[in-house]
């Protein structure tokens, strides 16, 4: 999440905000990021969490370049004490102002030190036990909305906080029931496996702005948290062994790509799983050639599928799993691809799997589970704002983590999709015990030329009855000869 703050005299500090001081009459910009990481603490624990989140500012130079994807991958797969929080928060912003400090007046308009805006980046570190993705874009957003009043002056006991109850999705569906009603699909006789995790962690050199941050200890200012613990664990030599590789796109092109899949009826979700599919299939192409049978699992919203239903201001975690299989040969045009993968998550929601999937989990019952070849999320679009009183977004980043925990890391590769301020982001998430840089690299390369490709009008030929574009084996031919 990116963020500029127009800043007022003075911002307070308190339970749950953060807390910096600058000159009277400057202003500030915020850049920031945003991730969430897998754990499942039970609801009672949740509540029972102390409202404190652990806070440090980092004071530095945010650089101009890529250096907030190394700093997110750090905080994001960092172990953490459980015990203390569930969320970890870090502000990074430059001390004095620098090349990054934008004035928002000029001396000739009658202000002889115009204010500046300062450029920040906010990590917000949210467990996965007590959010889904739809809630996590409402945690930012109510945080941004107390951060700005914070930031016009406002006192901390004069903002109204509004609490609500910690609600189980669970607890409104009978899984014995909802089993009763739904057979598992059958598994194909030969499919495309899930990569094999290997045995050890592929070598990663830290990346020297990681060094840096280790260098820069004596600047870490605490606000809150175990001051020992935490200290202790990032001052550890570490090396993630999950990664992300990110993507963004400009607003007409999410806006292309949006036109696109409603001229043909098929959802955003389904061009995002045909980019995972197709990117698998031309990096295994040798191994796997097409056609083949592809495995592929979504993430689904279940709020409206329980009884009663669960608003979205209510509840921060309601999201299950589908399932369904694909066959892919080399002769099918793209969109073909997208329209299988668009009917297949229709026949799944329809069937109720989202709910099993939930009551297998909760009974136990995982000899049920699936293996999966491609996974992907679409987490539509956000409901982060441009404007928060004086804050003004940049933008929003996220990466999924496990705390650096081999075992639950061995074979998630992920490419989640969200669309804030119009444009759409991408994120390729992946162990490095599953995949090595090269691999990554070319994946997510290849899901964001497929993507880019779905988008642009010349994925269908000129002739409206013609529109389902180039063949499969095509693409994989220009995305093999591209990134080889």
């Amino acid at each position: 999440m990116c963020v500029r703050d127009s800043h007022h005299p003075s911002t307070s500090s308190s339970t749950s905000s953060i807390s910096s001081s600058d000159s009277i009459g400057s202003s500030a910009s915020t850049s920031s990021s945003s991730s969430s990481s897998s754990s499942s603490p039970s609801p009672a624990y949740y509540e029972q969490q102390d409202p404190i989140i652990p806070c440090k500012i980092v004071v530095e130079d945010l650089g101009s370049g890529d250096e907030w994807k190394e700093r997110l991958i750090r905080y994001s797969t960092l172990p953490r004490d459980l015990s203390i929080s569930l969320n970890y928060a870090y502000l990074h912003h430059h001390h004095h102002h620098h090349h990054h400090d934008t004035p928002l007046a000029s001396p000739s308009d009658g202000n002889e030190h115009p204010p500046l805006r300062r450029k920040y980046e906010v990590y917000l570190l949210c467990n996965h036990a007590g959010l889904d993705g739809a809630g996590l874009t409402s945690y930012i957003d109510s945080l941004l909305s107390y951060l700005s009043q914070l930031c016009a002056g406002k006192a901390i006991d004069d903002i109204a906080i509004v609490r609500r109850p910690f609600l189980d999705v669970v607890s409104r569906f009978d899984p014995i029931v909802e089993l009763s009603k739904h057979t598992p699909p059958p598994m194909p006789d030969t499919f495309m496996p899930p990569p094999t995790p290997m045995t050890k962690p592929t070598p990663l050199l830290i990346n020297q702005n990681l060094k840096k941050d280790n260098d820069k200890r004596d600047k870490v200012k605490d606000v809150g948290g175990d001051e020992d613990g935490d200290d202790h664990l990032e001052e550890q030599h570490h090396i993630p062994n999950m990664r992300g590789i990110w993507y963004e796109y400009d607003v007409d092109t999410t806006s292309s790509l949006v036109r696109q899949c409603k001229k043909r009826g098929v959802t955003v979700q389904s061009a995002i799983s045909t980019a995972a599919i197709l990117a698998y299939a031309a990096l295994r192409r040798a191994l796997y050639p097409l056609p083949q049978n592809i495995i592929n699992q979504v993430p689904c919203n279940v709020r409206d599928d329980v009884t009663p239903p669960l608003h979205p201001a209510d509840i921060l975690v309601g999201s299950s799993t589908l399932w369904w299989q694909q066959m892919v040969k080399p002769d099918f045009h793209i969109w073909k691809v997208v329209k299988d993968a668009s009917e297949n998550i229709k026949v799944a929601r329809e069937s109720g799997f989202g709910l099993a999937f939930l009551s297998r989990v909760e009974l136990g019952k995982y000899e049920d589970l699936r293996p999966f070849t491609a996974m992907s999320t679409s987490m539509g679009v956000t409901c982060i704002k441009p404007q928060y009183g004086d804050i003004s977004v940049c933008g929003l980043r996220i990466m999924g983590a496990t705390y650096n925990n081999p075992s639950g890391a061995a074979g998630w590769p992920l490419l989640s999709v969200h669309t804030t301020l119009g444009r759409l982001n991408t994120g390729f998430f992946y162990s490095t015990r599953t995949y090595n840089e090269e691999e990554a690299t070319f994946i997510a390369a290849a899901q964001h030329d497929i993507l880019s490709y779905l988008a642009s009008p010349s994925s269908s030929s000129l002739d409206e009855d013609d529109i389902d574009g180039i063949s499969v084996s095509t693409l994989i031919e220009r995305i093999a000869s591209r990134h080889a």
